[in-house]
């Protein structure tokens, strides 16, 4: 007889929701704040993009398919790590991160030939156009996350998971926890530093909008961005610091 039926992996979910939510309440009311203030933040920025007076270039495309993609996909991290799914989490961290690496590098080189080929499907080797040729001293840690996420993301010996029970995963469900939270701040850097270029903030002023209210979001918005950056021993530190740093390519 399967002791582990669909309705049993329900009950286990729902059991999870419970305790895992308990064990890690500061971290996911965190989380929870800072998604509110990065839609927030968005909301008050995004009204650029329907205007037709408002040029929109391809790599401005791109940015804002990465931000948006990310938003999904990071609120759906965080409700399956409430559920104990952090394997599928783990998963899912590629495809965050890789949004993160070409959002920010499209925008930095604002190449219309490199963001018409991504639009258009064609190859993008993210080793071989990001990774590679960035100029940086500290790029050893986004590509070591990097291959981290990749093994992760294969099936390989140490991906996925193979139980749900709450009592088994408490220190594979708190990693995950981390990094979405640190992906969190990441996706905040691409939205703030990026996707609100200084194009669209000075569109925003012109058409009388106040910058009040983009001051009061930035203000909470650093305060969740120490906690998140607190949260972390050196190593997640330097990784994102160096994501947020300046970057040069060869």
């Amino acid at each position: 007889m399967i002791e582990n039926t669909f309705e049993k992996f329900q009950l286990m979910e729902k059991e999870n929701f419970q305790q895992i939510g308990s064990w890690f309440k500061v971290e996911s009311e965190l989380f929870r704040a800072f998604f509110n203030i990065q839609q927030l933040h968005y909301k008050n920025h995004h009204i650029a993009y329907i205007d037709p007076q408002y040029k929109t270039y391809n790599y401005e495309r791109i940015v804002l398919q990465c931000f948006l993609k990310n938003i999904h996909l990071l609120y759906n991290c965080h409700g399956l790590i409430l559920q104990g799914n952090y394997g599928t989490v783990n998963i899912l961290q590629r495809h965050i991160f890789e949004y993160l690496l070409i959002g920010k590098y499209l925008c930095i080189i604002k190449s219309e030939e490199k963001a018409k080929r991504w639009l258009e499907k064609r190859r993008f080797d993210v080793y071989d156009e990001i990774i590679k040729p960035l100029k940086k001293q500290g790029k050893t840690s986004l590509h070591d996350y990097w291959v981290l996420i990749c093994n992760q993301a294969h099936a390989t010996t140490v991906s996925f998971q193979i139980t749900l029970e709450h009592s088994h995963i408490k220190k594979e469900t708190y990693a995950a926890l981390y990094f979405i939270l640190l992906l969190l701040r990441l996706n905040y850097h691409l939205l703030n530093s990026h996707l609100i270029s200084r194009r669209l903030k000075y569109w925003k002023l012109n058409y009388g909008y106040s910058e009040i209210e983009d001051e009061e979001v930035r203000k909470m918005a650093d305060i969740c961005k120490n906690e998140v950056f607190n949260i972390f021993q050196r190593p997640g530190k330097k990784l994102i610091k160096d994501f947020e740093s300046n970057w040069k390519f060869s």
